[in-house]
């Protein structure tokens, strides 16, 4: 299924990862290049999302760090000491609404007399999902969390890569029909039907994950 390319992905990014780390570690030790690096990587990879510029094309810096980018990135997020340890809460979470909404709003005026779908504002290296997508980051970093909730964390997140490979069946069987109902974005309204598509996959999903990791072995092979 289509969103198995991350699995890929994360593979190729392990392959460079003796050698994505003494950058890394070079990126949090000199802050001159930490700002050239991402800098250039954002202009090649976000900013050429809504403005395509040939040249970028021409001398081959398409991929320049694309997925590594981001693993590097938050590497840099949680290790660099210069950044405020303290931005506040109450920012980030504007910052992060702000950027999803104009994600909602590019995506309705892009699609305004257009189809099929133009899912571009969606695009993981979008300006506006990177700026939403540090904002969150930050803010979850910068939480602290009581005891129980600790707990509970530390329990569901081993289950969330099983989950994600497991989500795309779980749509697919429940607005397939099979179990004698169909639950899709249509269901009632498509609001409703989105919403709570999202509520039941997310919980059954993270159900059959839960059962699954507890057989014999399947930990070790989707844990």
């Amino acid at each position: 299924m289509y969103h198995l390319w991350f699995v890929y992905m994360i593979i190729g990014i392990y392959i460079l990862l003796p050698i994505l780390h003494p950058i890394s570690e070079k990126l949090l030790a000199d802050p001159k290049l930490a700002i050239y690096f991402f800098t250039l990587w954002f202009l090649v990879n976000s900013l050429t999302v809504y403005f395509p510029f040939d040249f970028i094309r021409l001398i081959v810096l398409n991929d320049f760090m694309s997925w590594s980018g981001y693993f590097m990135l938050g590497h840099y997020l949680v290790y660099e000491k210069h950044i405020p340890s303290k931005i506040s809460n109450k920012i980030l979470l504007i910052v992060f609404l702000v950027a999803s909404s104009c994600t909602f709003a590019l995506t309705i005026y892009l699609n305004t007399n257009f189809n099929p779908l133009i899912e571009t504002a969606y695009i993981y290296f979008s300006p506006n999902v990177m700026i939403a997508t540090i904002a969150v980051f930050l803010l979850l970093k910068q939480m602290t969390l009581s005891h129980f909730y600790v707990k509970t964390v530390s329990y569901l997140s081993p289950l969330v890569f099983p989950v994600y490979f497991m989500h795309l069946l779980v749509i697919a069987i429940l607005s397939s029909g099979i179990l004698g109902f169909s639950l899709d974005q249509f269901f009632i309204h498509p609001f409703i039907g989105i919403l709570l598509l999202c509520l039941v996959t997310f919980i059954v999903s993270f159900i059959l994950a839960a059962i699954v990791t507890k057989l014999p072995f399947m930990s070790k092979i989707i844990g």
